[in-house]
């Protein structure tokens, strides 16, 4: 009786475990012979079209054309995409110093908005063809300009590297980058 009773116990907890993994097989098989199915279009009494995937005496299998698709293309998040990381060194290329001001490196911020203040000094002056942009751990934080003063928003805590680049506006290439520098965000919280 307690042989049984314990063969009993063991085959339920199977039966428990399998019971999910055999319904996932059976939606799966059932959903993968929807989605292979054939269509059909027949007329009904009044002559309106009928589309089903059961084939009926008087309805005629479907020839459907491939769906069309699209990959878009990947970006940096920002209409403007530098098409060079590397600086090139051409004689507009004449920039003595790119650096962040501001924030300073290894930086602990302590900021509830989600704003970040970054300042960029450069020498000499930005030629009028030229822009500066931010990235945010490699990626493009902000849209190209010619202020060294940005504005980051819905910046969450963590810590982030920054970087500044200087941007031929006319060909996308990237004239010189400033080194990066390391800032930490705290956010506090409050508790439920």
């Amino acid at each position: 009786m307690k042989i049984a009773k314990q063969f009993f116990t063991v085959t339920r907890f199977i039966a428990m475990k399998a019971m999910p993994l055999l319904a996932g097989l059976i939606l799966s098989l059932g959903c993968s012979s929807i989605a292979s199915a054939e269509i059909y279009q027949s007329k009904d009494r009044t002559g309106a079209a009928v589309f089903s995937d059961i084939q009926t005496n008087n309805a005629k299998p479907m020839v459907l054309e491939p769906l069309n698709t699209h990959t878009p293309a990947k970006t940096a998040g920002f209409p403007f995409a530098a098409t060079s990381t590397e600086p090139t060194n051409t004689p507009l290329n004449n920039y003595e110093t790119l650096s962040i001001q501001s924030p300073s490196h290894d930086q602990v911020i302590r900021n509830q908005s989600g704003q970040l203040s970054v300042a960029v000094a450069i020498t000499p002056a930005l030629l009028s063809q030229h822009q500066i942009q931010i990235l945010l751990d490699g990626s493009a934080a902000s849209e190209p300009q010619q202020s060294g003063r940005f504005e980051l928003n819905e910046i969450n805590r963590g810590t982030y590297q920054i970087t500044a680049q200087v941007i031929d506006s006319t060909t996308g290439v990237v004239l010189k980058s400033s080194s990066a520098i390391t800032v930490h965000v705290k956010q506090h919280f409050k508790r439920p």
